[in-house]
């Protein structure tokens, strides 16, 4: 009777320690899983933050060559208009054969809201027009935040590093030279990640003695 009884308490002891091995192999698992699950999540949010990283620097890039060779060659409309129709600190348009048909298309860059736009219009008709109902917009640039320094500077012949732009309203004949800045954020949501490019131009068919 009395190695029964042991026998019996043997077998609830070797049952108890199971059941706390059991305990304690689950809250293992579920930290793992937990350890595993939050890396994942900041592997995910370090891919996403590199990604849009790259493509707001791949977008102004692209805007800046863009822009750079457009104006590099404008040239008065195919109206006659002047070269440069609107020039302020966060819009500007000219003409210029972009795609070297024989045609000068009217080129408007502008922000809209916090999105770098921009519009392109064919000339149509005799004697020629540019119809504002048939421009083509298109989205360049997401996220664009605005500093202290404008999207776009003007600046007159003689111009030097530290010569002041022209203030607004621009008189667009007396410009010569443009600075183009653009900063967008990767992505707001998160901690700042602002990336600023800048290029300057001098319009061929504007320069006088610069």
């Amino acid at each position: 009777m009395s190695s029964l009884k042991t026998k019996n308490c043997s077998l609830k002891t070797n049952q108890g320690f199971t059941l706390v091995e059991l305990l304690v192999s689950i809250a293992v698992f579920i930290f793992m899983i937990v350890v595993v699950v939050n890396f994942q999540t900041d592997v995910f949010k370090l891919y996403g933050t590199t990604r849009d990283s790259i493509k707001v620097e791949q977008d102004e890039r692209k805007f800046l060559r863009e822009i750079v060779a457009e104006m590099r060659s404008i040239q008065s409309s195919d109206s006659g208009a002047y070269p440069i129709e609107i020039a302020t600190s966060s819009e500007v348009a000219f003409f210029s054969d972009r795609n070297r048909d024989g045609k000068r298309e009217r080129i408007r860059y502008f922000i809209d809201g916090t999105i770098l736009k921009k519009g392109v219009t064919e000339s149509s008709g005799i004697p020629a027009i540019y119809n504002s109902l048939n421009e083509q917009v298109v989205q360049l640039v997401h996220n664009v935040v605005s500093t202290s320094t404008p999207i776009f500077s003007y600046y007159p012949a003689g111009y030097e590093p530290t010569l002041t732009a022209l203030e607004s309203p621009v008189d667009i004949k007396l410009i010569r030279l443009i600075r183009i800045r653009i900063s967008a954020d990767a992505d707001p949501r998160r901690a700042p990640a602002i990336f600023t490019n800048e290029s300057e131009v001098v319009p061929r068919n504007l320069k006088d003695n610069l």
